[in-house]
């Protein structure tokens, strides 16, 4: 998978690798909530652009279950 804005963001400064990472669900819009395969914390991880820098420390089910919803009403 390409994580498209490599070049534009300082990768050494991630909190996490992302070859340890996983995105698990898109909103089909070029966002990923990814989880971090080394966290301790399996609730939280990020969203990966392919635009813009990562967010990070995400309540990652939260955002699925809102995608999910925005998806089921469109």
């Amino acid at each position: 998978m390409d994580w498209g804005i490599l070049e534009e963001i300082d990768v050494s400064s991630l909190p996490f690798s992302l070859k340890d990472s996983i995105p698990f669900f898109s909103n089909g819009m070029g966002a990923y909530a990814c989880f971090d395969l080394k966290s301790k914390d399996k609730q939280s991880g990020f969203i990966w652009y392919h635009d813009k820098a990562p967010r990070l420390d995400i309540e990652l089910w939260a955002v699925i279950d809102e995608w999910t919803k925005i998806g089921i009403e469109k």
